[in-house]
């Protein structure tokens, strides 16, 4: 009888002991193993080509329409510094209004992360800027 309930108690500490405890080190090594082999990558910094003078935000900044405030906004989403480049089509200058955000648009222009807005990739730049801001419409 004693044999049998030394038996029965190994029996009960393997269930409860060895397969838990060898269980929960391969989960760990398999999930370190996992972290290992898995790369996060920064996400690379983007160039957005302002190419109207409107401020109209539809939502999207591509290549057949993108507002500074649509540049601006997607800038936004990323942490990286992004630059806003131009190539407003027409004869210079160009001025862009900003308005206050009315109902075309996604608010007010905030930066949020760093960004280098480059007026110098305007075409026709040649040492002066070509490229005016006028906020005359905005509200603080």
């Amino acid at each position: 009888m004693r044999k049998k309930a030394n038996m029965e108690l190994l029996a009960l500490r393997t269930r409860t002991n060895g397969p838990g405890l060898l269980g929960l080190a391969l989960l760990v090594a398999a999930l370190s193993l996992a972290a290992l082999t898995i790369g996060v990558s920064r996400a690379e910094a983007a160039t957005f080509t302002v190419n109207t003078t409107s401020d109209v935000d539809d939502g999207a900044c591509n290549a057949s329409h993108c507002s500074l405030r649509e540049a601006i906004v997607a800038a936004n989403r990323f942490s990286d510094t992004d630059t806003i480049t131009f190539d407003i089509p027409g004869p210079a200058p160009h001025t862009i209004q900003h308005g206050s955000g009315g109902p075309s648009s996604t608010g007010p222009k905030r930066l949020l992360f760093p960004v280098i807005i480059d007026g110098t990739t305007q075409p026709g730049y040649a040492g002066t800027p070509i490229i005016e801001l006028d906020g005359s419409l905005s509200s603080p």
